[in-house]
């Protein structure tokens, strides 16, 4: 029986261990698949945003940020001229819009705080040229929802509570041999 006990013991351990490695590798799987898709999500807005940048065709640009506007965990979506003028935004958090005064000449990732969306992270990307005389047009910001960047947490450790159950069962199976 306390043989039988230990051994229930020491498999529960393992599998604890084994779930919570799983869990580990799971949320930082999560979390680069969550920074790939705003990066995409910013580099391909911007790249498909230059001529509206360029010419400042605000029906174009419109036409651009609706998509990545309306996608799941979406905040917002942004195109704005060198300028600083906004050309199309759409989204869920105008403040947090507003507060992208700054023109960005490089690629960035910003972490901001909103009331109704919590963490909202911000991939920005620059609209370029390859043309020397028009190298910056302007750029672009997409705001991801930081919550969406992990999976729930039941849906992580059910697997876990299964083990547990089993072990459990395992261990009053074995008690009910020894004992009968």
């Amino acid at each position: 029986m306390v043989r039988t006990l230990a051994a229930a013991v020491c498999a529960f351990a393992v599998m604890a261990a084994g779930q919570w490695w799983a869990l580990s590798e799971a949320r930082k799987a999560s979390r680069a698949q969550f920074a790939a898709r705003g990066e995409y999500m910013a580099r391909n807005l911007a790249y498909n945003a230059t001529y509206a940048a360029f010419t400042g065709d605000k029906e174009t640009a419109m036409a651009l940020v609706e998509a990545p506007a309306r996608a799941s965990g979406v905040v917002f979506a942004v195109v704005r001229r060198n300028s600083g003028e906004v050309l199309a935004s759409m989204g869920r958090s105008q403040d947090l819009v507003a507060s992208l005064s700054t023109p960005v000449q490089k690629s960035e990732v910003k972490r901001l705080s909103d009331a109704n969306n919590g963490t909202v992270v911000v991939f920005c990307e620059p609209i370029t040229s390859t043309a020397p005389a028009l190298r910056y047009a302007g750029d672009v910001s997409v705001g991801l929802q930081e919550s969406t960047a992990e999976p729930p947490l039941w849906l992580l450790l059910t697997p876990s509570l299964v083990a547990f159950i089993a072990g459990i069962g395992l261990v009053w199976a074995a008690a009910s041999r020894s004992a009968g």
